[in-house]
């Protein structure tokens, strides 16, 4: 659900100017927008972390990867997935290797 809204809040964030002929008669504003947007990041980060620490790193790996979708240059994300994903195809091999 917050990566939904965080890409709805990005596109609409990043096209506001278009809206300028009518912003007055809108519910949100810019700053309202970014607010948003922040609390979609800042919950799919804490979403994928919680799911990391529980062992579930396909469901982490997801979450972060939505989260790079509305913020793509999040350098601690990216690290994140990295880490995440080879932590997950070590699993595997030990898993095949038995």
């Amino acid at each position: 659900a917050f990566a939904s809204a965080g890409k709805a809040y990005n596109v609409l964030l990043k096209n506001y100017s278009c809206f300028k002929g009518f912003a007055p008669m809108l519910s949100f504003d810019r700053a309202d927008l970014d607010t948003k947007l922040s609390q979609c990041k800042q919950l799919l980060s804490t979403q994928g972390f919680q799911e990391y620490r529980k062992g579930n790193l396909s469901e982490a790996i997801a979450l972060w990867q939505s989260l790079l979708a509305i913020d793509p240059m999040n350098a601690d994300i990216k690290a994140a997935v990295k880490t995440a994903t080879l932590q997950q195809k070590n699993l595997q091999k030990s898993a095949a290797g038995r």
